[in-house]
């Protein structure tokens, strides 16, 4: 089977592109992925149409030749017509049903059906989905995910909705069946209730889902294209025939390309432009990155971009205005004490936790005025969700920048919360004592967070850490005196961004 994997732009290996030669091949891996996958969940959430009408004849057969065994799992389905009985002509229940649960065989599992004409439905509908271990997901022509029609928030749960005539249109010869209109609106799991999901699987087939693929993959996650959403999620499955895939891979879409492991001196860096440093919070910058920017002082334009207003984290006895206030007096007397220049993005999606396109205009905005030769912002893969979804932002603004004709390298930085894995650190500069004093000093000035957690000591104990892990393999440490005892180490994954068309990743 002739199958190409892609990991689109800002994405873990974890999101993974694969591209079929033929549709039929495209089946036989839809068909893989829930055989593998399906027999150890508990909850799978089912799409319907006609993208997956052959996986689920090849799956309901090899329950029929007990191959597969489904006992365990419960399914649902992501969608349903308002005021529809489950089960009746144009029922997207009676579709699923008739697909992979024809009679009451246990080994196919237990499908449970939406009745929309209940008064509870949207909250049972959610309940229901949410969590699910695996959800699949197709496309539609104008990037409508489930029925989340272009124009739905990204951070909406389960609701009820209008339908575009295209998408009631292709439903229509299966109301006619049952003698019925097809309805004008319809039960859907949002976006948030998607992205709840452990895995998705989404797979789209044919030419006609070409334009709607390459938006979902190469342009901007926005609700003009709600398939989009997709890229905020972690672990993910596209499932593609070549015709689907053939715009996107035909396009120059922002692309990263690692740079060469190097092992670098603090004192003798040239970015040849301005360093934008991205900070989650107020105090982030001083502590992964802070080595660096005391470094560079005088050298070069440095500019801390602090996201959050960090004021959930104030002070006892003062609200989040105040809070917000202090946090952002001590990033001032860090950014003084580092030599750089300090810019508050004040980020709403720090509140919200769902990405927002505003956030993303501002700092592409920042960006587009600084033209930073590099680029440092925090981990996706950090637990800390501010961490995580700062970085998003991060992506889509340098997306937005490089579509636009720009270029520049991007480091991902550590911190005392994430340390990056070996093989995806590729640049570890060495900081001297006099940088990382003026590094302490700059954290310590975040006087309301060292009062509640030293901060700074965990800075330092990191250094010396990275020093240590990186011995043997970068630093001499396999030959007796060549390790200097005093080694401090700050690092990074380094790549440099611009347009390319997509890389496989073999």
């Amino acid at each position: 089977m002739a199958i190409r994997t892609y990991t689109p732009f800002g994405l873990p290996s974890s999101f993974r592109v694969l591209v079929a030669s033929t549709p039929e091949e495209a089946d036989a891996r839809i068909v893989a992925e829930a055989t593998t996958r399906w027999p150890a969940c508990k909850k799978v959430t089912l799409a319907s149409g006609a993208t997956f009408a052959g996986p689920y004849a090849a799956l309901r057969d090899l329950v029929d030749r007990g191959a597969l065994d489904l006992s365990g799992v419960e399914f649902r389905h992501l969608d349903e017509f308002m005021d529809t009985e489950p089960g009746t002509h144009g029922a997207l229940s009676k579709e699923i049903a008739d697909a992979l649960f024809p009679d009451a065989n246990p080994r196919r599992g237990r499908f449970v059906p939406t009745d929309t004409r209940l008064p509870d439905t949207l909250a049972v509908h959610e309940s229901g989905v949410r969590g699910s271990d695996m959800v699949l997901l197709g496309v539609g022509a104008n990037g409508h995910l489930a029925f989340n029609e272009p124009g739905v928030p990204l951070g909406s749960g389960t609701h009820a909705g209008p339908l575009t005539d295209g998408s009631r249109a292709v439903h229509r010869a299966a109301f006619a069946r049952g003698g019925r209109e097809v309805p004008e609106t319809a039960l859907t799991a949002g976006p948030a209730t998607i992205l709840s999901g452990g895995h998705l699987l989404l797979a789209a087939k044919g030419s006609g889902k070409a334009a709607a693929v390459a938006a979902m993959l190469g342009g901007p996650i926005s609700t003009d294209c709600p398939a989009s959403a997709i890229r905020l999620h972690d672990v993910v499955t596209v499932v593609l025939d070549a015709a689907a895939a053939e715009r996107w891979l035909a396009c120059e879409v922002p692309t990263a390309v690692a740079e060469p492991d190097a092992v670098l001196d603090a004192r003798t860096l040239d970015p040849r432009g301005p360093v934008l440093v991205v900070a989650p919070h107020p105090d982030d910058a001083g502590i992964s990155c802070g080595g660096v920017l005391a470094s560079l002082r005088g050298r070069v334009r440095t500019v801390i971009a602090t996201w959050s207003t960090g004021a959930r984290a104030s002070r006892p006895g003062l609200d989040a205005v105040e809070g917000a206030r202090l946090r952002e007096r001590e990033a001032a007397l860090e950014a003084e004490r580092l030599g750089a220049e300090v810019r508050f993005l004040r980020a709403s999606a720090y509140d919200t936790g769902v990405l927002d396109v505003l956030d993303v205009g501002r700092l592409r905005a920042l960006i587009e005025e600084l033209r930073p030769a590099w680029i440092v912002a925090p981990a996706r893969a950090d637990a800390h969700p501010t961490h995580r979804l700062c970085r998003i932002t991060v992506d889509e603004a340098v997306a937005a920048y490089v579509r636009g004709g720009g270029a520049t390298l991007v480091f991902t930085m550590e911190g005392p919360w994430h340390q990056l894995t070996r093989s995806e650190a590729n640049t570890l500069i060495r900081i001297d004592a006099t940088a990382s004093g003026e590094k302490a000093h700059a954290v310590a000035a975040h006087a309301s967070q060292m009062e509640r957690v030293p901060f700074h000591r965990g800075a330092d104990a990191l250094e010396s850490l990275r020093a240590i892990t990186f011995s043997e393999s970068h630093l001499g440490g396999k030959t007796t005196g060549g390790f200097l005892q005093d080694t401090r180490l700050e690092v990074f994954a380094r790549a440099r961004v611009g347009l390319e068309r997509p890389r496989t990743n073999g």
